[in-house]
C-alpha cells in the first residue's frame, strides 16, 4: 500500500468542516484523480496528503515522502537551485572540484556526483535549458515555475507525486510532456485537475463532494458515463417520490371528503330520527376515531415522502455544477473596444519581450483564444 487516508476531516478555523470522515487508498504505482466542483476542498485534501495543513481528525499514511507541486507557487525568493532543493548540493559539488576534503561537503552530496548533470538533462527536458540554476524564479513567468518543479521530478525520482493542477500555466508542448511523463513513471500519483486530457490519462476518478468521498473505478470519461447514470437515477427517484408524493395527497383529500359526507349523512338522521341518539353518537364516535387514525396515517405517509423528497432534492443541488453564460454583450456588435498599437514591454530596458511591437483590434463580441509558449508574454 502507497498511501493510506483513514478518517479525514478538516475545518478552516472558526468555520464550518470542509469535509468530514474522508477514507481512501491509493495502490503502490497507482494514478489517480481527485476531481470536484469548485469550493469543496480539493486543493486543501492534497496539502492535508502532502503534509502541509494537518487534519482536525484522522490520519494520512504514507510509504514515502512525497513530491508536492502546489497550485499557486506565490512570490518565491529563491533560485531555480533553490526551489529545487539541490543548492547545496551543488555548493558541496563545487567545493570538492576546487579540492576540498571537508567531511561535511561529502555527507552533503552523498555521492550524487552527477548532480549537476541531472539538473540540465531535466531542465532540458521540460524545455528550459536557457534557464540557469541561479536565475531567481520570481524572473520567471508561471508556466516556468511550473516546469522548474515538475523538472525536480527527474532530479529526484519520488515514488509517491501530488499535483495540483500542473498544467494550468503550461503551454501545449509542456502539456504533452507531462502527459508522456505521466504514462511512463512507475510513482503512485494523487492529481487535482481540470484538464481533461490529463485526467484520462489516470485509472481511477476520486469525486470530492459535500456528500463526502465516491470512488470510480475509471478515467474521467468513465467517471462521467457513471455520473450520468447515477443522476438520471436521482432524477428518476424525485420524479417517483413527487408522484407518490401527489397520490398520497389526494387519497387523504378524497378520504377527507368521504368522511365529511358521512357526517353530514349522520347530522341528518339525527335530526328525521331514524335511528336511537345513543346508537347515533356510537356510530358518530367510531366514525370520528377511524377518521382520526386516517388522518394520522395520510399525514405519516405524506410526511415521509416529503422527507424523502426534500432529502434527494438536496443531494441533488449539491451535485449541481457551476453554470458560467457567456451570451454575448449588449453592445452592439463591431463596436471597437481596444486599439493597440506598437505596444511592446521588457522587464529590463535592453530586453524587450517581442521582437515586433503589437499591433491589434478588440471589437465587442469578440472571442480570442491567446495561446504562445510558456514565458513568451501572454500575461504581460
Amino acid at each position: 500500500m502507497s498511501i493510506i487516508i483513514s478518517d479525514l476531516s478538516y475545518n478552516h478555523p472558526n468555520q464550518h468542516p470542509l469535509f468530514s470522515h474522508i477514507s481512501f487508498s491509493v495502490e503502490r504505482q497507482e494514478k489517480v484523480s481527485i476531481v470536484g466542483n469548485n469550493g469543496v476542498g480539493k486543493s486543501t485534501l492534497l496539502k492535508l496528503l502532502a503534509g502541509a495543513l494537518q487534519p482536525t481528525q484522522g490520519s494520512v499514511i504514507a510509504s514515502d515522502t512525497p513530491y508536492y507541486i502546489p497550485q499557486h507557487t506565490g512570490k518565491l525568493n529563491k533560485t531555480i537551485a533553490e526551489a529545487l532543493g539541490v543548492n547545496r548540493k551543488l555548493t558541496a559539488l563545487e567545493a570538492i572540484t576546487q579540492g576540498s576534503v571537508s567531511p561535511s561537503d561529502y555527507d552533503i552530496l552523498a555521492d550524487d556526483w552527477e548532480i549537476e548533470i541531472k539538473c540540465e538533462s531535466a531542465l532540458s527536458y521540460w524545455k528550459l535549458s536557457h534557464l540557469k540554476l541561479d536565475t531567481p524564479m520570481d524572473m520567471l513567468s508561471g508556466g516556468e515555475k511550473t516546469k522548474v518543479f515538475l523538472a525536480g521530478l527527474s532530479i529526484h525520482s519520488p515514488e509517491i507525486i501530488f499535483l495540483d493542477e500542473p498544467t494550468n500555466h503550461l503551454d501545449q508542448t509542456s502539456r504533452e510532456l507531462l502527459y508522456r511523463y505521466i504514462n511512463q513513471s512507475k510513482a503512485s500519483m494523487v492529481i487535482v485537475s481540470h484538464d481533461i486530457t490529463l485526467l484520462n490519462q489516470l485509472e481511477k476518478t476520486y469525486e470530492l463532494s459535500e456528500l463526502g468521498m465516491n470512488v470510480y473505478s475509471g478515467n474521467y470519461d468513465f467517471y462521467l458515463e457513471q455520473k450520468n447514470i447515477a443522476n438520471n437515477a436521482l432524477s428518476n427517484s424525485i420524479h417517483e417520490q413527487e408522484k407518490t408524493l401527489r397520490l398520497a395527497k389526494k387519497k387523504a383529500q378524497e378520504v377527507r371528503e368521504r368522511q365529511e359526507k358521512r357526517m353530514s349523512q349522520g347530522e341528518k338522521n339525527k335530526a328525521q330520527g331514524g335511528e336511537s341518539r345513543i346508537l347515533l353518537n356510537a356510530k358518530g364516535a367510531a366514525a370520528e376515531n377511524s377518521n382520526s387514525k386516517l388522518k394520522n396515517k395520510h399525514a405519516e405517509i405524506i410526511g415521509d415522502t416529503q422527507d424523502k423528497l426534500s432529502d434527494l432534492k438536496q443531494q441533488k443541488e449539491k451535485l449541481k455544477e457551476l453554470k458560467i453564460n457567456f451570451d454575448n454583450a449588449s453592445l452592439h456588435a463591431g463596436k471597437l473596444l481596444i486599439d493597440a498599437q506598437q505596444i511592446n514591454f521588457g522587464y529590463h530596458e535592453d530586453n524587450m519581450l517581442w521582437q515586433t511591437p503589437l499591433d491589434f483590434k478588440l471589437y465587442s463580441n469578440d472571442r480570442i483564444h491567446l495561446s504562445g509558449d510558456n514565458g513568451s508574454g501572454k500575461t504581460t
